[in-house]
């Protein structure tokens, strides 16, 4: 499925600020050396970062490996920014920019359709869905889902072309037509979960939604559009991803006040967790490489990445990011991690390698 779910903001990122600092320079980081219980490399994994300047706060990030492009969400611009070959290639208005009486539209969630080449932004607070075409790099639709708080998180099935959106208020995710930009269901989640972080597998035909506020993960028919199974996860649920060879769901949460984190592993064909991984402080946004089965999060208030490697369920890395690290893509053609830095409106990019763990 050649597909990526942005990760998802965690949402209340968008009503904050603070002081912002210029990008950094680049930096190389020997992170580890294999061991027996990570037997998948051998080291020493060496790490290689730089920073790009984007827009204010940015959020949402994906990654179409179709074009080798990379799209972010910056909240405070209204914008999303266009990334080729690591630098801004263009800058695309999607909303209303935040002023001293309004919030702004505030552009936050995204994920972007490889096949029909079109990128999908929640505006957080309009409540709508900004639909651009990754040809030309202009929106050609707006696709109206609901009150403030609509879109906190986005996922596609590519097969079908069907976008789903969660809906902080509500509680709800709305269902949208791909081909005609409607809305053509809602599916209630349980009150008071805020659903947030959302994907989507096409092979099972089953829609994964963490709840922030919930501690679950509730699991919907994509054929029925009904809930169909609550999984109880450690803590507060945050993004989500999920490996279609495996039909395995990756969850990072939130476990307690000062945010001891950790990833829920939920294996798809049971609907129940099968292991929990620790990882940083406040993980929030997940993805994976698909060819080579490694997860990664970005851990908010560690200001770091984990790497995790899907086989053995261990982190077999923890990468330096910048400040309050958010959210993450990849680019699986070249090995290289992408994630927003919402208080210092850059976005790391994190090039790895080590014996066998990129092969």
């Amino acid at each position: 499925m050649h597909r990526r779910v942005a990760a998802v903001v965690i949402a209340t990122l968008v009503f904050l600020s603070g002081p912002l600092v210029s990008a950094g320079a680049e930096t190389r980081h020997e992170v580890g050396r294999g061991t027996a219980h990570a037997a998948h490399y051998s080291g020493p994994l060496t790490c290689h970062s730089k920073t790009i300047a984007v827009g204010d706060r940015p959020l949402g990030i994906a990654s179409n490996p179709r074009t080798n492009t990379i799209y972010v969400t910056n909240a405070f611009s209204g914008t999303v920014s266009v990334v080729r070959k690591d630098a801004v290639v263009s800058t695309i208005p999607v909303g209303e920019v935040p002023t001293a009486t309004a919030p702004g539209d505030q552009p936050t969630a995204i994920a972007i359709n490889s096949r029909t080449n079109r990128i999908y932004v929640s505006n957080f607070n309009a409540g709508t869905i900004s639909v651009i075409d990754g040809r030309s790099n202009t929106v050609v639709s707006s696709v109206p889902v609901g009150v403030a708080g609509s879109g906190a998180g986005i996922a596609i099935n590519q097969r079908t072309n069907t976008l789903y959106a969660t809906n902080w208020y509500p509680d709800s995710v709305s269902v949208i037509n791909g081909r005609t930009n409607t809305v053509v269901d809602t599916i209630p989640i349980p009150v008071g979960s805020q659903p947030t972080g959302i994907t989507v597998n096409p092979i099972t035909k089953k829609v994964y939604v963490g709840n922030h506020f919930g501690n679950t993960v509730t699991v919907i028919s994509e054929q029925t559009r009904t809930v169909v199974a609550t999984i109880a996860v450690k803590g507060s649920a945050q993004d989500l991803a999920v490996n279609v060879r495996t039909n395995t769901i990756y969850v990072p949460t939130i476990n307690d006040a000062i945010g001891t984190g950790s990833v829920s592993v939920i294996k798809g064909r049971t609907d129940k967790v099968a292991a929990v991984i620790p990882v940083g402080r406040s993980p929030g946004g997940v993805t994976m490489n698909k060819l080579t089965g490694l997860v990664y999060v970005a851990n908010f208030n560690s200001n770091t990445v984990s790497i995790i490697d899907g086989r053995t369920n261990v982190v077999v890395a923890t990468v330096p990011a910048n400040v309050n690290p958010s959210a993450v893509a990849v680019n699986r053609w070249g090995n290289k991690i992408y994630v927003t830095n919402p208080f210092d409106n850059t976005v790391t990019v994190i090039s790895c390698w080590g014996k066998r763990l990129f092969n």
